[in-house]
């Protein structure tokens, strides 16, 4: 089982403080596995709510990787979480301009514009999510129904409701 193996292993039985401890022990200890480790590390900082904690580990992966789109979206909502919007907006739109298809940092950037009251910006980037066809998909139809329902577009936020109970029915 390889350092980071075990460090997910840890996460998933909950320990999360282990974890931490052991992917920064992979950090320290494996050169290639630097960026993941801390990219791990971070994820699980930010899940036990350690936000700046969290930031710190994303800012030590991106100066090895700084193109590193996942690890950039993620950073993206980690600035978000602490009200850092700007920076989170740049992190999203580096990711969309050097990966188009990562349909997690147009979700991120639907937040933001929600966020600033922009609706039909937030719609557009639902769409471009929706788009991708990724693992944000049925999120994506779920806020675009909302934001669609807010806008008055009753029967295009049903079709879209549809569409994520379609992917994600619910109980």
């Amino acid at each position: 089982m390889s350092c980071l193996d075990a460090a997910l292993r840890l996460a998933e039985q909950g320990k999360l403080e282990e974890a931490i401890t052991r992917a920064l022990s992979c950090a320290e200890s494996s050169e290639p596995e630097f960026v993941d480790a801390l990219h791990l590390a971070a994820l699980f900082s930010r899940e036990l709510g350690l936000t700046q904690q969290a930031k710190d580990f994303f800012e030590q992966a991106l100066k090895s990787s700084p193109r590193h789109a996942q690890l950039r979206a993620n950073y993206g909502n980690t600035l978000a979480e602490l009200g850092e919007f700007a920076a989170a907006q740049a992190q999203f739109e580096g990711v969309v301009a050097s990966a188009p298809d990562h349909d997690q940092a147009w979700m991120g950037l639907a937040n933001l514009a929600y966020q600033r009251g922009e609706i039909i910006e937030a719609v557009a980037c639902c769409s471009r999510a929706i788009e991708v066809k990724g693992t944000f998909l049925a999120t994506a139809y779920s806020n675009r129904s909302s934001l669609r329902a807010s806008l008055g577009e009753a029967e295009l936020a049903k079709s879209d409701a549809q569409a994520a109970l379609q992917i994600e029915p619910h109980d």
